[in-house]
Order: C-alpha cells, then sequence, then structure tokens
C-alpha cells in the first residue's frame, strides 16, 4: 500500500509540473482521476480486507491533500464510499450473472423459510475458517452488515 501512494505522490510532483506549464485546474482534476484515483483503486475489491485502519487512514489523508493542493474537489466521495460502491457493484454483477468467473465461489441460496432480518443476499452463511478467509472479497460481501 505504501507504494502505491508513494507512486501517487510523484504523480502529484508531474500535476505541479503541469500547472506550471498553464493546464488549467479543470484538466489537471481529470488527469488526476485518470491517473492517480485509478491507481489507488485498481484492485480496490481484492485488497480493501487486507488493509489495516492505518493503511485506510493514509489512503484518506493523500486523499484530503489531493484536495489542498485542488487537484480533487472536496465534495467528492471519499476513499471508504468509493471502495464500498464498487464493492456493491460487484457483488451484485456477481449475485445475477451465472456466468461471471467468481459466481461458482459463492455458497448455496438459503433453504429455510423463516427471514429474521433483511440481508443484503439470500445466501448460505459459512462458517468463518481464517483470517484469510475472512479477507476473501465473497466472504467480506456475504457477512458486510450483518450485525
Amino acid at each position: 500500500m505504501q507504494y502505491i501512494i508513494s507512486s501517487c505522490a510523484q504523480t502529484l510532483h508531474a500535476l505541479r509540473l503541469l500547472r506550471a506549464h498553464g493546464l488549467c485546474d479543470t484538466a489537471l482534476q481529470t488527469v488526476y482521476r485518470g491517473v492517480v484515483v485509478a491507481r489507488l483503486f485498481y484492485t480496490a475489491n481484492a485488497w480493501q480486507g487486507f488493509t489495516t485502519a492505518a493503511d485506510r487512514q493514509r489512503i484518506e489523508g493523500f486523499l484530503h491533500r489531493s484536495v489542498r493542493a485542488g487537484y480533487r474537489r472536496a465534495d467528492e466521495p471519499t476513499a471508504a464510499q468509493l471502495v464500498k460502491d464498487s464493492d456493491d457493484q460487484l457483488f451484485h454483477r456477481i449475485q445475477y450473472n451465472s456466468g461471471h468467473v467468481l459466481h461458482p465461489l459463492l455458497p448455496n441460496r438459503r433453504s429455510d423459510s423463516y427471514n429474521l432480518h433483511d440481508r443484503r443476499h439470500s445466501f448460505a452463511l459459512s462458517c468463518r475458517l481464517n483470517y484469510i478467509n475472512d479477507c476473501n472479497f465473497i466472504t467480506w460481501q456475504l457477512f458486510k452488515d450483518s450485525y
């Protein structure tokens, strides 16, 4: 994670040079989203379960510095919101597209007729085995908001 953030910080230096050469703020923000945000969140669905609170705080701090530098608007979503939205979209695609490469990893649907509270899916929850399995995207999504 530290490597990606330092790489993105180098890109901020390049953006400063582009600003010094006269590139307007709107174009700088477009380049920032296309390069920096894309690099930060490219595989967020895979790694977000393995991040620590310090890693997530580091990413939020980097995005905040980008706002102060003028490369990102203050009203744009936080890193946590970007990852959450991306996770929700991917999980929805996996659930409803039987041809999706991750669809076979989903557990069987629940067969019980009772429903104690609403859940975001109808899959049976499996036993949590170990730390690595708990960080898996599918497991992460199955237990998300389960209270």
